[in-house]
This record gives structure tokens, C-alpha cells and sequence, in this order.
């Protein structure tokens, strides 16, 4: 009995072992840990790399499925799948001097030869030109913005409903003045009184 719990034992651990060597890659990375309202690369180990809040748009880096040099963009608001890409955004520069728009996608790597696509990776720093261990991407920073959202349930300088309900007409960030400051929002498929009353 005892030389067959051994076996039995060594048998699932090759099996588990060998099952594991045969997963994609991005399917043996960590999982992103959720901090509140946002997700952002597990700590310390192997880890997917992705961003966002965790009921909205999401960002993603190879390797998860898709070609290397794209981002990957995550709705999972609209009922995709965790990992399931809504879209991707290619980088097509044009290099000062040059004529052709480059295609981040379909170039050769200049950091891992014989590897199509531009390497992408993470940093917590927006000047860092060395690439990093793309096996531990940056966490990123949140940070809280205040604002205003205004808007109206008639056409402006009338009485008439606008179709559907409330339209927001626009909106104001209430920061300080920071040269170079970055800000972003998103769009809903929700309906304005369900986003109002939550």
C-alpha cells in the first residue's frame, strides 16, 4: 500500500509538472492583485502585466495572447472574458528624418533578436529608457483626481427632453496646473441613470 501511494504521488506530481510546462506562458504569470477600485501586476513574482480599473478598461503588455509591439485593451464591463481582448493599439511613429511610419508590430525587435513585434515594458518612472525584467512589470501609480460632471436633461436654451435621458454636457478636473500633466477618462455602455444613482 505503501509503494502505491508513493507511485500514485510520484505519478501526479509529473503530471502536474508536465501539464504546467505545457501551458501558454501568460497562463503561468500571477495574476494581477486588485487594490480597491484597481488591478495592477502582482508583487514580487512572475506576474501578467495589466492595468486598470476593475470594472473598466484594462491595459495589457504581451505576453498575454496577441501580437508582441500591440497594447491590449480589456472591457470586462462588456461581458468579455478576464484575458479576452476587446482591441489593440499599435505605436506606428514616425522617426524624425524619415518617411515610413514604423508598425510596432510587425518590426523586428532590436532587444531580442530574431523576435518580431517591439518589446513593450513597465516602469513606474515616465523617463526610464532602459528596459526592465518584463517578467516583473511596475506596479504604476494611482492617483486621485476630483472633478465636476455637468449636465442636462433638456436641449440647451429650451424646454425639450433630450432622447434617452440626461446628456452630460462636460466635464471639469479640479487639480493644480502641472506642465506635462496627463488626464483620461472613459466611456460607458450603461445607461446615465444607472451610472447617477451608483
Amino acid at each position: 500500500m505503501r509503494l502505491f501511494l508513493i507511485l500514485l504521488f510520484s505519478f501526479t506530481t509529473v503530471i502536474s509538472a508536465f501539464s504546467q510546462e505545457n501551458l501558454p506562458y501568460w497562463r503561468q504569470l500571477a495574476l494581477p492583485d486588485t487594490i480597491g477600485t484597481w488591478i495592477q501586476p502582482s508583487r514580487e513574482k512572475p506576474a501578467i502585466p495589466v492595468w486598470g480599473h476593475v470594472n473598466g478598461i484594462q491595459v495589457g503588455l504581451a505576453p498575454q495572447p496577441g501580437p508582441r509591439g500591440l497594447l491590449r485593451i480589456y472591457t470586462p464591463y462588456l461581458g468579455l472574458k478576464p484575458g479576452e481582448v476587446m482591441n489593440f493599439i499599435a505605436l506606428e511613429p514616425i522617426p524624425k528624418g524619415s518617411e515610413h511610419r514604423g508598425l510596432s508590430e510587425l518590426e523586428m525587435s532590436s532587444l531580442d533578436e530574431g523576435k518580431r513585434g517591439k518589446r513593450f515594458w513597465s516602469s513606474n518612472d515616465s523617463t526610464a529608457v532602459v528596459p526592465l525584467n518584463e517578467d516583473f512589470p511596475a506596479r504604476g501609480i494611482v492617483e486621485n483626481l476630483n472633478g465636476l460632471v455637468n449636465g442636462r436633461f433638456a436641449y440647451w436654451a429650451s424646454d425639450d427632453p433630450i432622447p434617452g435621458g440626461i446628456a452630460f454636457e462636460n466635464f471639469e478636473m479640479k487639480e493644480p496646473f502641472q506642465n506635462g500633466a496627463t488626464f483620461i477618462f472613459g466611456i460607458s455602455p450603461k445607461n446615465s441613470e444607472d451610472i447617477i444613482e451608483k
